[in-house]
């Protein structure tokens, strides 16, 4: 039986599996590849970790929206250069312990603090989401890593209330061990560059007025660049 496949198309755009290559029980799938041929990662029920490194024009979008059926999901990481549209709801995949996503995301979530076994969670966008969803955050027990980013210029009061209000919750994430907050990647050096100021700017002064930082906190990063 196999449990474990990796599929690297290269620059292949049309590239599919072939029919009788029997995936069924397949426990943790890598895939790198454009978008056309990237599999049903549905269809494969039992998966665990999947990983998926896609490439496609900008213009398309990248439907996630039925990742919420594989339940014994543990491990999940997109990366990819066009915008994930994942689910409305994720707390079914109560199993999962990392979710790493290196990619535009249309929407987190909205229950994504209803994942009890989560400990990774990249990169959680402040820039995108809403105060709930950074409230939903201290709901994550288990969380160890969190990665946050800026993908774009919010306006400076949205940003402003969401680090505050990440400030308020920090200290109930008692098992946190590594915080990060960094500019997304962008080929615009003027993004970047406000996108860092704001980050510094705004993050020195909240950060560093919570009183009851995480106790097992070991790692803080905040990066202009």
């Amino acid at each position: 039986k196999i449990r474990r496949v990796s599929i690297q198309f290269g620059g292949a755009k049309c590239a599919i599996i072939p029919a009788d290559f029997m995936m069924t029980q397949v426990r943790s799938l890598i895939f790198f590849g454009f978008l056309n041929c990237v599999p049903s990662v549905v269809e494969y029920k039992l998966l665990r970790v999947l990983i998926l490194h896609i490439w496609a024009d900008q213009s398309k979008i990248f439907d996630l929206t039925r990742i919420s059926e594989l339940f014994q999901l543990r491990y999940l990481k997109i990366d990819c250069n066009i915008t994930v549209h994942l689910p409305d709801e994720i707390q079914q995949l109560k199993f999962l312990q990392t979710l790493e996503l290196h990619a535009p995301v249309n929407d987190m979530p909205s229950d994504i603090g209803s994942l009890p076994l989560l400990r990774t969670l990249g990169y959680f966008d402040l820039s995108k989401n809403s105060m709930e969803n950074v409230q939903s955050l201290a709901e994550l027990n288990n969380l160890q890593d969190l990665q946050l980013t800026l993908s774009n210029i919010p306006e400076p009061d949205n940003l402003k209330n969401n680090m505050q209000c990440l400030g308020s919750i920090l200290w109930k994430l008692s098992n946190l061990k590594s915080l990060t907050l960094v500019p997304a990647v962008s080929s615009h050096v003027d993004v970047l560059d406000d996108a860092g100021g704001a980050i510094l700017g705004i993050s020195g002064d909240v950060l560093s007025s919570v009183s009851s930082p995480p106790p097992l906190l070991q790692r803080l990063e905040l990066s202009g660049r």
